[in-house]
């Protein structure tokens, strides 16, 4: 009896595969943008955002995402451009501040995994999938990088004169490169 007690014990102590269940984005972490205006490209990001994931490589139906995105910290390093897309009529900062990207299950593609998950932007939401590869360093640190193409149309943004695809792309790919580190008790716990 006591054998077994001791093995069972040992089996308890024994340290787990590096994985863990739930993560959070820690700077430097970084979510991009790119589109194009009257023929040019342009890109940015946003300063404020905060992502929760679980991930399991070897369970990836169990996986989980939320982002939410402070839609006023958009930084393009074009001080009239950011004006505008904080604008009403693009990303209504002031009116709807945050956009949320929630996404359950993951499944392998050619270049890694890829979850579909529902972006909720200036009160519209729209499905889009997120292609990501994602790496664990150690037990204390993972890396994410990922990135999605979205129609801006869907959510509303650039309304009115600037719908014309003509002024401005209606394609726009959205990049993410996140530092992550598990989540603390509760910080994880990601809702669907």
């Amino acid at each position: 009896m006591l054998r077994i007690l001791l093995g069972c014990l040992a089996l308890v102590l024994l340290p787990g595969p590096l994985r863990a269940a739930s993560w959070t984005s820690v700077p430097p972490s970084q979510l991009g943008f790119e589109g194009m205006a009257q023929g040019e490209r342009f890109s940015g990001e946003f300063q404020r955002f905060h992502a929760r994931i679980a991930f399991d490589p070897a369970q990836p139906q169990t996986a989980r995402f939320e982002v939410e995105i402070d839609l006023a910290s958009a930084d393009s390093r074009n001080a009239e451009r950011d004006e505008l897309l904080r604008d009403a009529a693009f990303l209504d900062a002031a009116g709807q501040p945050r956009a949320r990207f929630v996404s359950t299950g993951a499944e392998p593609d050619g270049e890694g995994w890829v979850t579909r998950g529902r972006l909720t932007l200036k009160g519209r939401s729209h499905e889009v999938p997120f292609h990501f590869r994602f790496a664990q360093d150690s037990e204390d640190e993972a890396r994410l990088e990922g990135h999605a193409r979205l129609d801006r149309t869907w959510f509303g943004v650039g309304s009115g004169e600037w719908e014309d695809a003509e002024l401005i792309a209606h394609e726009v790919e959205v990049r993410t490169r996140l530092r992550l580190r598990p989540a603390a008790a509760g910080e994880g716990a990601v809702q669907p």
